[in-house]
């Protein structure tokens, strides 16, 4: 038999408390700035009416995104950061659901000691590793093509039938 204070210690425990959580939202590119800054503060108010904090926000901007969602190839990216009770997190889900302006949405839990590191501290790390690639492209066909110079510039552009390939692969592997 559960006692009073086991009772209202699991009460405690169980969701009662804010855990850590982070919201990306992507939210459709076709509203202008000031219906997106409207939308976003919609959104910020009713976490804080659920007992949510917002503790971060990092507006990303307009990027593309990898494949169309809802027709869009591109969206507004914003994360936040929060602190928000577990008992309301459905709620939330099911309000960034029914938004038709809100194409796709994320929600992870954070563990203790998690530090958001911002999209413009991050980016030209990511700038460099693009600029390294193409010169990795560059090399590559120089290390795998045996054939003369001028035959090269011949195929070049050219894709060659499965009888070439036959016969390269014939000729490599002996």
């Amino acid at each position: 038999m559960a006692t009073k204070d086991t009772a209202e210690k699991a009460a405690t425990t169980t969701g009662d408390e804010n855990r850590n959580y982070e919201l990306m939202v992507l939210v459709q590119p076709e509203l202008r700035e000031s219906e997106a800054k409207k939308k976003l503060k919609e959104l910020e108010d009713f976490i804080e009416s659920l007992g949510g904090k917002i503790s971060m926000k990092d507006e990303l901007g307009k990027l593309e995104t990898a494949y169309d969602i809802k027709g869009f190839d591109r969206a507004l990216y914003v994360v936040y950061q929060l602190q928000f009770p577990g008992e309301a997190l459905s709620e939330l889900n099911q309000h960034l659901r029914i938004d038709k302006d809100i194409i796709r949405f994320l929600i992870i839990s954070t563990p203790e000691g998690y530090e958001y590191v911002r999209y413009e501290e991050e980016a030209p790390s990511i700038m460099d590793e693009e600029e390294e690639k193409p010169k990795a492209k560059k090399a590559a066909p120089k290390a795998s093509a045996s054939a003369p110079k001028d035959q090269k510039d011949k195929d070049e552009g050219k894709e060659p039938s499965k009888e070439e390939v036959d016969k390269k692969l014939d000729d490599i592997l002996g």
